[in-house]
């Protein structure tokens, strides 16, 4: 993903997870992983603003 960001330009990256993703359900719990929490932070902040994104989408729509 870093390699995505800052080489190759890309200025929207989606991660999707499957049922009883780990990576997202850690996130959610605020777990704390050595060098993945930071990811971990970054994944719940995105999954919160998609989440009011979808909101006001449905109400727009």
């Amino acid at each position: 993903m870093e390699c995505a960001a800052s080489v190759a330009g890309s200025k929207l990256i989606l991660v999707l997870g499957h049922s009883e993703c780990g990576a997202v359900k850690g996130a959610c719990d605020s777990v704390e992983v050595g060098n993945l929490t930071s990811t971990l932070a970054n994944i719940l902040e995105r999954s919160t603003l998609l989440s009011g994104l979808a909101g006001w989408l449905r109400k727009v729509i």
